[in-house]
C-alpha cells in the first residue's frame, strides 16, 4: 500500500472497500469511500510509522481475502472485525483517518449542516484555565542561553 506498489489500482479498490464497511453509504451520505479515499490514501503514502501499521494490516486483509472488495458489506464487516481483533493499535489507526477524511470533507460537512469553516477562532466556546499552575515556570524564566 506504498507508492511502490505494483498494483495501486487494486490497492484503492481494496481501501475503498474498507472505508466503506467502515462508514456505509445512508440516505444522501456518500460512504467513506467515496470521500475520503484520497485523504486515506496519501497517509499511507506518507512513509511514517503510521502509514507502515495501515499498510500491513491492509496487506493482511488483501492476503486473508483475495477478493474483500467484491465481498458483500456483512462478509466485509466480518473479516474487517477479525483483523481489528488481531490489530487493535492499526484498526484504530485507520478508524481515525477514515473519520478525519470523511467529517472534513465539503459534502460532508454541508450535509450535516456545518458551516464550511473551521471552528476556531469563532467556535466552541472555550472555558477559561487556572493558569495559576504556571506561576512556577513563570518564576523560573527562560531555560535557554540567549544567543
Amino acid at each position: 500500500m506504498t507508492a511502490q506498489d505494483s498494483n495501486p489500482r487494486a490497492s484503492r479498490a481494496l481501501l475503498g472497500a474498507v472505508l466503506d464497511t467502515i462508514v456505509p453509504a445512508e440516505g444522501s451520505f456518500p460512504g467513506a469511500g467515496a470521500v475520503a479515499l484520497d485523504y486515506v490514501w496519501r497517509v499511507l503514502q506518507r512513509g511514517d510509522e503510521t502509514a507502515a501499521l495501515l499498510a500491513g494490516m491492509l496487506e493482511q486483509i488483501a492476503r486473508l481475502r483475495q477478493d474483500v472488495a467484491g465481498l458483500p458489506p456483512a462478509e466485509r464487516e466480518a473479516e474487517l472485525r477479525r483483523v481489528e481483533q488481531e490489530h487493535p493499535r492499526a484498526f484504530a489507526a485507520l478508524v481515525l483517518h477514515t473519520y478525519s477524511g470523511y467529517y472534513s470533507d465539503p459534502a460532508v460537512v454541508g450535509l450535516l449542516g456545518l458551516p464550511p469553516e473551521p471552528p476556531q477562532p469563532r467556535g466552541y466556546t472555550l472555558e477559561s484555565g487556572d493558569l495559576a499552575m504556571l506561576e512556577r515556570v513563570r518564576r523560573r524564566g527562560p531555560l535557554y542561553r540567549r544567543t
